[in-house]
């Protein structure tokens, strides 16, 4: 099995704790773990390097060297995120598969039947985000279109190669410049229409799923075509992966104050490779904003606020 990450040095405490949970849940079989290293430091690199205490476990860093800082926007998040769409320059020949997980993944059972699906001709799998119509509209997608988390990918790198996909990425940011809401993400929601398959949510459990009920995340995110109630309930009861997302409400497990289900399992990770816990500030006036309002008052503001003037803002700055 291939992982591929793609890091810079503030997220190595993160990818630290992910590869921990990939290795446990995989003891006994092969895994190759690719990194694209956007200056990770050596000193990081060595207490990494030391979780692969199994024969059957690999590491492999490679460098990153797209600079792509002058045509793109982050968005958010950092700009090594942007290496992750060209892998296919940077992997080794032999490697024909691989599974992209973020560095605030969190994994909680065996990829191994996720790693192995057919994809019928596709150029990969990913999961569903929920993103309102207006954000369709800002990628000049249609409105039914699907919307993907890049956060979990599962893809054909030869397929990959012969679609061309490096010349259309290319093609969509000398398009867009620096006005690609989501930041790559929005890239492959543009390239990837019709093309790849759709993973199930266990596969990718967003910090949403954790925060909101069903009905409160469609109030808050105004979704369109995206999975059913039944989907998600089932998925959290038989989780694979934990996607620590990012928010206003301030959930990821290294925040102080964080109250997110998997807080404890992945700071004691944490502990385990790095010999202590940091928590980071979570100063978000947002977060505090909304815990103030009446519960449906909030979500009725911050749905307004997320599904419509966000993306009219981005369309306008």
């Amino acid at each position: 099995m291939n992982i591929l990450y793609a890091a810079d040095d503030k997220f190595s405490r993160m990818l630290g704790v992910s590869i921990y949970s990939l290795l446990k849940q995989h003891q006994g079989k092969e895994v190759n773990v690719f990194v694209l290293d956007s200056d990770v430091t050596e000193n990081n690199k060595k207490i990494i390097n030391q979780l692969f205490n199994n024969k059957k476990h690999q590491i492999f860093w490679l460098t990153a060297k797209f600079d792509l800082s002058s045509d793109v926007s982050a968005d958010r998040g950092s700009i090594a995120q942007f290496t992750r769409l060209f892998f296919d320059q940077i992997l080794p020949e032999k490697v024909s598969r691989v599974l992209y997980l973020d560095c605030d993944t969190f994994i909680v059972n065996d990829l191994s039947s996720l790693y192995g699906t057919e994809l019928n001709g596709k150029v990969g799998m990913l999961a569903e985000d929920p993103f309102s119509a207006p954000y369709r509209n800002l990628l000049h997608l249609p409105r039914e279109a699907k919307m993907y988390n890049s956060g979990v990918m599962l893809l054909d790198r030869y397929k990959y190669e012969q679609d061309n996909y490096d010349q259309k990425i290319r093609s969509v940011i000398n398009a867009y410049g620096r006005k690609i809401i989501q930041g790559d993400q929005g890239i492959l929601d543009i390239v990837f229409q019709d093309n790849v398959k759709v993973m199930g949510p266990r596969y990718n459990l967003i910090s949403s799923y954790y925060e909101f009920s069903y009905s409160e995340l469609k109030k808050y995110r105004h979704m369109i075509n995206f999975y059913s109630k039944d989907e998600i309930q089932a998925s959290k009861k038989a989780p694979a992966v934990i996607h620590f997302t990012s928010d206003f409400l301030n959930t990821r497990p290294w925040l102080a104050g964080s109250q997110h289900p998997y807080v404890e399992q992945w700071r004691t990770v944490e502990k385990k490779v790095w010999g202590n816990n940091v928590f980071l500030s979570a100063n978000s006036r947002l977060g505090k904003v909304f815990k103030a309002l009446p519960r449906q008052m909030a979500l009725q503001v911050f749905g307004f606020l997320q599904g419509y003037v966000r993306p009219l803002w981005y369309r306008l700055k």
